[in-house]
């Protein structure tokens, strides 16, 4: 099938967001393409099977939303930040016009990204980019989680919660439990718990191909968080089992091979221009 078709998907609540669409449609002269929002595409599954590309316009959170509204498709993405952080967004809103042509019509890296797959008993699977949390809903007790590890017991954290993440994950909700930057290639897991108590207090670095069990105590219920969107109550009867998914996330880059640690610095507030630029 010829994928001939580019996507491009505005956040509705970054006003500027679908007029920055609009107009780079127009000045590129794109005549196949469609325009959605995250949670509702509105595209036929035949219209995604024919797209190339999908161009976000908005923050990380846009981009999560879309590919979990484009889940299995491997369409890879271009993410434009009009966020607050933008860790996954590839260019700036002034560097859109001009460089946006080089990204849909030049040869730029496709940067694939792992996903989780998550199982929580009684309630079903579910798949996630960054992150899959477990933490302490309403009450404010700490919770008691068990950390199983391809059937070999780790470590019982008593903690707020626990995030387990990807590589991507690790700059989310990991970054600001205390967790470390993990570069994208590392093909790993990250365990990290959330404000320890007491017992093992550090995060854990794992392969890629474990396979995690994680629980509470019988008495405790908690919440899992799904990429920070899909909530679900966890009771102690309860597991969540997390390994690597078939499926993958994949992004638009520089050819660069700097590209990674500009978009972090860049995030993070360390933006240099002139490196950049000499970089290419």
């Amino acid at each position: 099938m010829t994928k001939n078709l580019i996507g491009f998907v505005y956040n509705p609540k970054i006003s500027a967001s679908s007029s920055l669409v609009r107009s780079l449609i127009d000045d590129l002269n794109i005549e196949n393409s469609w325009v959605g929002e995250p949670n509702n595409l509105g595209v036929t599954k035949a219209q995604l099977a024919s797209t190339s590309t999908i161009v976000t316009a908005g923050g990380d959170g846009t981009i999560l939303r879309t590919i979990r509204s484009t889940l299995g498709m491997s369409i890879p993405i271009l993410g434009i930040n009009m966020g607050r952080v933008g860790f996954m967004t590839e260019l700036t809103v002034s560097e859109a016009p001009k460089l946006v042509p080089e990204y849909l019509f030049g040869n730029p890296t496709i940067e694939t990204r792992m996903m989780l797959e998550g199982h929580v008993t009684g309630i079903g699977s579910f798949h996630s980019l960054n992150d899959i949390v477990v933490a302490r809903g309403t009450e404010t007790r700490l919770l008691d989680i068990k950390i199983i590890v391809d059937d070999g017991y780790v470590t019982t954290y008593r903690a707020d919660g626990v995030v387990i993440a990807t590589e991507t994950g690790s700059t989310a909700y990991a970054l600001a439990a205390g967790g470390p930057v993990v570069h994208p290639k590392s093909n790993v897991i990250l365990v990290q718990p959330i404000a320890p108590h007491n017992g093992l207090r550090t995060g854990l670095v794992l392969p890629s191909d474990s396979l995690l069990n994680v629980s509470i105590e019988i008495s405790q219920e908690g919440v899992v968080t799904v990429d920070g969107f899909a909530d679900a109550v966890l009771s102690g009867s309860q597991t969540v089992i997390v390994k690597k998914s078939n499926h993958v996330a994949r992004f638009l880059r520089s050819s660069t091979k700097t590209g990674s640690y500009y978009n972090l610095s860049r995030s993070l507030g360390f933006d240099n221009q002139s490196q950049r630029k000499t970089s290419n």
